[in-house]
């Protein structure tokens, strides 16, 4: 397909879920003229309401089955809770649907990169910059939340480790380079502002540490009560060097954080759709989505 077909070329969407992350994403898929939005999914009624007054035309459906057999729809962007991805990322691959899903794969490692910053970093890294690497290290801080909303995302998928900081594993692995094996995992946490996380195995602040065979290590850092917003921070060390990506990010308000944000997830759905229509090679493959989900989720294991 030549690149001026590829402009016009509308890329047809169904989408799972308009929860906490979906409404971001759909926002974001509606900004961009190269996508449509033809059909949702939502179990809830709230969800549902604020997907048909946002897209009026929009077909609202009641089961993911609809979407995923609806012919019109050429690709399936899955937004729901954690528990429900691997089934239904293999219904709509069975349907011949094209997949959308940011993270993670699955819940767990049985079922189971495009922040410029971090591309950047990368290519300093494997220019030389900070020399032989031995620790990559990484945190999210999660915005503090106390709706029933929240606490329901945690009770069915947000398990720390494999949700919040799923991120921080797979931008760790980016960094260092991807055929690193992991040896092994630690992690501790505490649970002191959400007690109601103790039932459900969970903590709302924890540290994890993974060790590669390759004398590499990672260290994690997960927080569930950031007052101030959420953050994100990364930093990697090497025997020349030191790379530190986003070290201040207090010092960018949220007007500035939002619109980060939005740039990022453009380009993640631009290369989605050059993919699909062109086969254009992307920075990542199911193999290194994976080893992300095993490596959060041996901490979660660690943890518990």
């Amino acid at each position: 397909m030549s690149a001026e077909k590829m402009d016009k070329f509308i890329l047809k969407f169904g989408v799972a879920g308009a929860g906490r992350i979906g409404e971001v994403h759909i926002k974001n898929l509606l900004d961009l003229k190269a996508f449509e939005i033809v059909a949702v999914y939502v179990r809830v009624e709230s969800e549902q309401e604020w997907a048909k007054g946002l897209i009026p035309e929009v077909r609202a459906y009641e089961s993911y089955k609809e979407p995923v057999l609806d012919h019109e729809i050429e690709a399936v962007a899955i937004f729901t809770p954690t528990d429900l991805h691997k089934e239904q990322i293999r219904d709509a691959l069975a349907a011949g649907k094209h997949v959308f899903r940011e993270k993670p794969l699955a819940a767990n490692n049985k079922d189971a990169r495009f922040a410029l910053v971090f591309v950047k970093a990368a290519q300093k890294i494997r220019e030389g910059y900070v020399g032989r690497i031995s620790t990559s290290r990484a945190q999210t801080m999660d915005k503090a939340m106390h709706s029933e909303t929240f606490f329901n995302l945690i009770k069915t998928s947000g398990v720390i480790f494999t949700d919040n900081n799923i991120h921080d594993v797979d931008m760790c692995l980016y960094l260092l380079g991807e055929h690193v094996t992991a040896e092994e995992a630690y992690a501790t946490g505490t649970t002191n502002v959400y007690l109601e996380f103790q039932a459900w195995d969970n903590a709302d602040d924890v540290y994890g540490i993974v060790k590669f065979k390759e004398g590499k290590k990672i260290a994690i850092y997960g927080n569930r009560n950031n007052v101030s917003g959420h953050e994100t921070i990364a930093d990697i060390i090497g025997d020349k060097g030191r790379i530190a990506v986003n070290p201040s990010p207090k010092l960018r308000n949220i007007e500035i954080w939002t619109r980060v944000v939005c740039r990022r997830i453009h380009r993640k759905l631009k290369a989605f759709r050059e993919w699909v229509l062109v086969d254009k090679k992307v920075n990542f493959n199911l193999r290194d989505a994976a080893k992300a989900v095993t490596i959060a989720d041996a901490l979660q294991n660690s943890l518990r």
